[in-house]
Formats: structure tokens, C-alpha cells, sequence
């Protein structure tokens, strides 16, 4: 088999050093980038809805749902894969890292390719299903029949991104966000408020915005990093690799996708309250979102330092890494809350018009009670980072179905009732769900693990 003999580029080895300081050099630019491309769907509603109208600002809400069911299918591919590669980097093990990495391309790109032909073929019967109004329905087709076209380039920069994670170059990917989204803000007001192109500029904005981060990357990598430049040699079929990958990466998949199928059946629930209630709610998970980005990158960053560590054999490294990640999320959830507290009107007016009274009442007392619950999402996905990272993503995955079970069952019998108060229990009810499966599972393994060690088993 070919050798690379180039020079490593440079990169972070994460199995010595002060682990806060690392976990948070982590996190930053994971954290500016998963905000960054909270943006994408957000500037797309705030443009169209301000140079269109509410009704349209409703319909990309509602695609923002639909869409991210396919994008998170191939997100939690590329986070499985990412342990792969952070366990080889931390091993120092380029070989088997380069063939890794040709294995997942492959089966990165085959399911794209099929998710975006389902999305496009299966598009009508999906917003039929969740219950589209009508007024909305010729919007989300033309918006979401663009966007699944350019679902390759969503591939291609998650399978990139997910390189540069594992090698601990997170703020490169923050970089080539920022590029991306200047670009996205640029194209859309071009398209839709200058050549009054409606949903389908934006569409056509976001796709372009993806395609020019996934060129980013890739230049990136090839540029700096000689080591990670595939050669003859590793781009071949061998069924330890594709075995490993399609493992990984189908069950952070599953995981994902299991989560975002519960996240459009509670689009489904709210779709039946009306267009008010559906522009209410649409602004507040835009803010949401943007304050959850805070647990994702935490999750993203700590798996990467444990698969790392895991792969070096630094067990209390490990454990050390999960106690502060643990630590520091949950000082950053008291701090959202008082962010929510304090600036939530202010935020909601810059997405619906103040005219929108009802909207905004009800997407103030929904963010509200869910700055409560925030300090407990943070908690639960750092839990998943940590066990992603030791490679049991297969637990991550029964957590996710907790979870959600929890939340859409919850959903649909407060809804009724409450109004979006019952589907912000219902989220925290789901949260809290998972976070008891977590730690009792955590005392099983280190239980099992002691009587491993004492030689009991």
C-alpha cells in the first residue's frame, strides 16, 4: 500500500494540555459556525418575509422543517464518520485515515444523491402530510424542490467540515462560514428584494452559499494538509473500512433523522393552530435554535477531544474532559437564560412586523419558558458528545429516540390545551427523559467497568 511521506500540516493534538482551554478553543468556532448557519434559513425568512410577506416568512419556516430532515441524515453521517477520523489522528494513523476517509465520500455521496431524488419525488405527500396550509403550499414546493437539488454541496461541506473537526481545525471551518454567509445575505437580498425572485432567490441563494463552503474546505485541505490527499492506494474497496463507516456514521444518522422525523410531526401540531400560530412559533425557533447551537458545538467539540484521547489511550484524559464539558455548559445555560429574559421582544421584532401582535405574544411566552429548560439541553447533548466520542454512538441513538418519543407524544396532548406552552413542556419533558437514561447508563458502564478491572467478569 502507498505511503504519504509529505509533511503533516498543522493541526491540534488534543491528548496533553489544559483541557478547558482546549475544550474552548474547540467550541468558539464551532459555535460562531453552527450560529453562521442557523443563519442560512433565518436570513431567508427574514428577507422574504420582509420583501414578500408573513405568509411566505411561514412557508420557508415550514421548509426549514422539511429540509433539515434530509440535512441532518447527512450531518449525523459526517459526525460518525468524524469519530473515525479523530480515533486515526489521535492514533497517528494516516494511512487508515486517508482510506476512511475515501470510504465515507462514497457512501457520503451515494446517499445524498438518493435523499435528494426521495426529497423531490416524495415533496408533495410530505406537506400534505404535516398539514401545509394552502397559502403556503406553492411556496414550500418552489423553495424546497431548489434547495433538495443542491443537497450534494450540503455533502460535500459537512464530509469537509467534519475532516477539519477531527483534525482539531475547527476555526477554519468558522472561516469559510463566514465567507458563505456573507454570500448567502448578499444573494438573497439581490435575488428576492431586487429581482423580486420570492422563495425561489432565496432557494437559489442558499444553495450557492452551501456549494462555495464545500469549494472552501476542500481547497483548504488540499492546500495544507499534503498528509490527508488521497493516493491510488487508498481509494480501494476494502470491507473493514466501508463496514466501520457505514456503522458509524448510519447510526449517528438514524440518530439524527429520528430526531428531526419527532421535530416535523411537531410542525405537523402546530400547522393545525392556524397561520398566527405557525409565524409565532417560526420566529421562536429561529432564536432557539440560535441559543441550542451553544449545547450542539459543545457536544461537537467534546467528542472530538474524547475520540482523540480515546484513540491515544489517555482514559482520564477522557473523563476529565466530560466533567468540565459538563461544567462549562452549564454556566453558559444560565447565561442564555437572562439573554432571554432580557432581549427576547427585541429579537422577535426584528423577525415578525410589529404589526403581527399575535404572533409575537405567543412567541415571547414560548421562549420564555423554554430559557428555562435551556440549561438541561445543554447538559443532555454534552452527555451525547461524551458518548459519541467513546464510540457508543448506538447509545446516542436510543437517548434521541427517548427523547423525542417523549417530546411528540407530550406534544400532541398539550397542544390542544396550551398552545405553544404545551409544546415547550413537552421539549423539556423530552430533555429531561434523556438526560436520566444518560446517567443511569453511565453508572451501569463504570459499575461493569470496575468489576472488568477487579476481574469479577
Amino acid at each position: 500500500m502507498a505511503e504519504v511521506t509529505v509533511k503533516a500540516g498543522k493541526s491540534h493534538k488534543l491528548t496533553e494540555g489544559n483541557i478547558i482551554r482546549q475544550l474552548i478553543i474547540l467550541v468558539l468556532p464551532l459555535l460562531a459556525g453552527n450560529i453562521i448557519q442557523q443563519f442560512y434559513n433565518t436570513v431567508d425568512m427574514i428577507i422574504v418575509g420582509k420583501f414578500v410577506g408573513d405568509n411566505a416568512f411561514g412557508a420557508i419556516g415550514i421548509c426549514g422543517s422539511v429540509f433539515n430532515l434530509f440535512t441532518c441524515i447527512l450531518i449525523g453521517l459526517n459526525m460518525g464518520f468524524a469519530i473515525l477520523y479523530a480515533n486515526h489522528y489521535g492514533a497517528g494513523d494516516y494511512d487508515k485515515l486517508r482510506k476512511t476517509m475515501f470510504a465515507t465520500v462514497a457512501i457520503g455521496v451515494t446517499v445524498a444523491v438518493l435523499l435528494s431524488l426521495g426529497g423531490i419525488f416524495f415533496l408533495e405527500p410530505i406537506l400534505t402530510l404535516i398539514r401545509t396550509p394552502e397559502t403556503m403550499m406553492d411556496d414550500c414546493r418552489i423553495y424546497l424542490f431548489w434547495v433538495f437539488l443542491g443537497l450534494i454541496f450540503a455533502f460535500f461541506y459537512n464530509s469537509f467540515a467534519a475532516m477539519l473537526r477531527a483534525i482539531g481545525k475547527t476555526d477554519i471551518t468558522f472561516w469559510v462560514l463566514i465567507i458563505s454567509m456573507v454570500t448567502n445575505i448578499i444573494l438573497d437580498y439581490t435575488l428576492v428584494a431586487v429581482f423580486d425572485l420570492a422563495v425561489f432567490g432565496a432557494a437559489a441563494a442558499t444553495v450557492a452559499a452551501q456549494a462555495i463552503s464545500a469549494l472552501a474546505c476542500f481547497y483548504y485541505l488540499w492546500r495544507y494538509h499534503p498528509e490527508l490527499r488521497l493516493t491510488k492506494g487508498d481509494m480501494v474497496w476494502s470491507r473493514w473500512f466501508y463496514h466501520r463507516a457505514i456503522s458509524f456514521g448510519s447510526v449517528s444518522a438514524l440518530q439524527q433523522s429520528t430526531v428531526y422525523f419527532g421535530k416535523l410531526l411537531i410542525q405537523g401540531a402546530i400547522n393545525t393552530m392556524g397561520a398566527i400560530a405557525i409565524q409565532g412559533y417560526t420566529a421562536a425557533v429561529c432564536i432557539e435554535g440560535l441559543l441550542i447551537s451553544f449545547g450542539d458545538s459543545s457536544s461537537a467539540a467534546l467528542s472530538v477531544f474524547i475520540a482523540q484521547n480515546c484513540g491515544a489511550g489517555e482514559k482520564k484524559r477522557v473523563q476529565q474532559g466530560r466533567r468540565k464539558g459538563l461544567l462549562l455548559i452549564s454556566g453558559v445555560g444560565v447565561l442564555l437564560l437572562l439573554f432571554l429574559i432580557l432581549f427576547r421582544d427585541m429579537v422577535l421584532k426584528l423577525l415578525l412586523s410589529h404589526e403581527n401582535l399575535n404572533a409575537l405574544q405567543m412567541a415571547s411566552s414560548y421562549l420564555i419558558l423554554m430559557g428555562f429548560f435551556l440549561i438541561l439541553a445543554g447538559i443532555v447533548n454534552v452527555w451525547q458528545g461524551y458518548y459519541r466520542g467513546i464510540g457508543r454512538v448506538r447509545l446516542t441513538f436510543f437517548f434521541s429516540v427517548i427523547q423525542i418519543t417523549v417530546r411528540v407524544v407530550l406534544t400532541y396532548l398539550l397542544v390542544p390545551c396550551y398552545s405553544l406552552y404545551g409544546v415547550a413542556i413537552a421539549c423539556g419533558a423530552g430533555w429531561l427523559a434523556m438526560l436520566s437514561a444518560h446517567i443511569l447508563c453511565f453508572v451501569y458502564l463504570q459499575r461493569k467497568e470496575k468489576k472488568l478491572s477487579m476481574g469479577i467478569l
